[in-house]
């Protein structure tokens, strides 16, 4: 992968990662088959026409899982540390002791269900005795749903907002509601029908028996919805196993009901719960301004402003605010840390090669060295003239800024641009001053951890310390007004007299007088 750990061997390169692109529309699919599987076993209470469509997603779903049971014992999966486990073994090892016995009984009633469908020489009697024993096996298939808990589990955690987060847990809860209605509609029609001699029944007294397929199934789903509001007059039991029945789903879906409600209670609560954080904190803030005799100018400024970072940090939250990620292990937040900022720090030519040829070095540089930061407009990230005492490389990610230089002379700062990279190699001192002309994000570097990570690894091909020394001479050769905060072309090309893309013009900023004397590597 990216941080250079080696690829699988042998068997092992066959084993399905858990992220692919594939992988996961294999698990959609499988997830839509579920749910149709849930919804139409079921109505084989109503005796439903088994031709045209319903005929052709029976074979569609027979053929589908046939062809999962043996993909499942290549599949990569992810173990409770977080670690993928890729391991052709260990793989069918846990399929072994999880779902093999099950989806193989499972596979094997779908085609002894065509076996006996096609077997022409079985009489009525024990053809039709056999097809309701299949039928009642297949009931078996539902026990997949338990399985899509885990890409249920992946779905939702790929849910970012909270808003989205509260949608996702109001339709889960009404898909288990009518879920349960589908269920017990098909019990409850079941029952009635399961006789077709008796007349004490709710289907025969009120002259369903003789209507059609979607009319008995829709007034039985009403029923059994109605349940959970308290009942209903039209459909009333007719006979004693009728009446246990009702009374035994009433206190079901009594329950339920109690559960759904106190569940879109809580969740609507703690989205009321942080707005009310919101405004409570901005509250303080008026008052604290007032108290202090701010003027009415500043204090609208100091409120927009702290209302843009609040918004800001909904958007991108501050490592620090992440409480449960000081949990993670050490090696996976290095993981965490370097597809984070890798895209980024990669458009300096110097960082992509670096990346491709030390992905470990830079892992750990983004981790211990490298971190976001949000600069309002307005705000000086650094000032002509200025030693800083704990040194940034800056990466724009968002947003625009302005550099000046000594003699006024200003020149555009925007998304992609990388500033002040002599302070990864040398001592230095801010040529100019960069400010902020919009809200911004940038990534930095601090150039002492940057400096303490790369003298802590050895270096082949691409070394940062030659890499350096080459910029430095660089900026020696350098006549004093050539000498810029902002991006050098690339010492290696400037060498074979590319001027690149990052060049920078004569005279684009005064020369500090200090820096007359050469340079000195780090």
């Amino acid at each position: 992968d990216g941080l250079g750990v080696p690829r699988s061997q042998g068997l092992d390169r066959f084993v399905i990662h858990p992220f692919s692109k594939w992988r996961a529309l294999w698990d959609v699919f499988s997830f839509i088959l579920v749910v149709w599987d849930v919804l139409v076993i079921p109505m084989g209470a109503f005796s439903p026409p088994r031709d045209g469509f319903l005929g052709a997603m029976e074979w569609i779903t027979r053929i589908f899982w046939t062809a999962d049971f043996p993909l499942a014992f290549f599949r990569g999966y992810v173990l409770p540390s977080g670690d993928l486990e890729l391991r052709l073994l260990r793989a069918v090892r846990k399929y072994a002791q999880t779902w093999l016995a099950c989806d193989l009984f499972i596979v094997a009633v779908d085609w002894v269900e065509v076996f006996v469908s096609q077997a022409g020489d079985m009489d009525y009697a024990r053809f039709g005795r056999a097809s309701r024993t299949i039928r009642v096996v297949r009931m078996v298939r539902l026990l997949r749903i338990l399985r899509m808990r885990e890409v249920m589990s992946f779905v939702l955690e790929c849910v970012n907002s909270s808003k989205v987060a509260l949608f996702v847990d109001v339709m889960k809860l009404l898909l288990v509601l009518f879920v349960s209605g589908h269920f017990i509609a098909c019990i409850w029609y079941g029952i009635s029908a399961s006789d077709e001699g008796r007349e004490d029944t709710w289907v025969f007294v009120n002259d369903y028996i003789d209507q059609g397929f979607w009319q008995r199934y829709f007034i039985s789903l009403h029923w059994a919805l109605s349940q959970f509001a308290g009942g209903m007059d039209e459909i009333t039991p007719e006979n004693l196993e009728e009446r246990l029945v009702a009374v035994i789903v009433f206190l079901l879906c009594f329950i339920a009901a109690i559960i759904f409600v106190s569940n879109l209670t809580s969740s609507i609560t703690q989205v009321s719960l942080v707005g009310g954080q919101t405004s409570q904190q901005q509250a303080v803030l008026r008052e604290y301004l007032s108290q202090n005799g701010v003027t009415r100018r500043l204090m609208m400024r100091a409120q927009r402003n702290a209302s843009h970072a609040l918004r800001e940090q909904e958007r991108h939250m501050p490592e620090e605010n992440v409480v449960l990620l000081k949990q993670v292990s050490e090696p996976l937040r290095v993981e965490l840390h370097y597809e984070m900022y890798a895209p980024t720090i990669r458009k300096h030519p110097f960082f992509d090669g670096y990346c491709e040829e030390c992905p470990h070095v830079m892992a750990r540089i983004c981790h211990r060295a490298t971190m976001r930061v949000l600069v309002s407009a307005g705000d000086a990230v650094f000032y002509a003239g200025e030693l800083p005492s704990n040194a940034k490389m800056y990466f724009v990610e968002m947003g625009n800024l302005s550099y000046v230089e000594g003699t006024g002379n200003s020149s555009h700062v925007g998304a992609g641009w990388w500033v002040s990279e002599a302070v990864l190699w040398t001592s230095w001192e801010h040529c100019g001053t960069l400010v902020a002309t919009s809200q911004c994000r940038l990534c930095t570097i601090s150039a002492r951890e940057f400096q303490d990570v790369v003298l802590s690894f050895g270096h082949s091909a691409l070394s940062a310390v030659q890499h350096g020394k080459s910029f430095v001479n660089y900026l020696n050769r350098l006549e004093p007004d050539d000498v810029t905060d902002l991006s050098f072309p690339d010492p290696v090309q400037q060498a074979d007299g590319d001027t690149g893309p990052g060049s920078t013009a004569r005279g684009f900023l005064n020369f500090n007088a200090k820096f007359a004397r050469s340079r000195e590597f780090l």
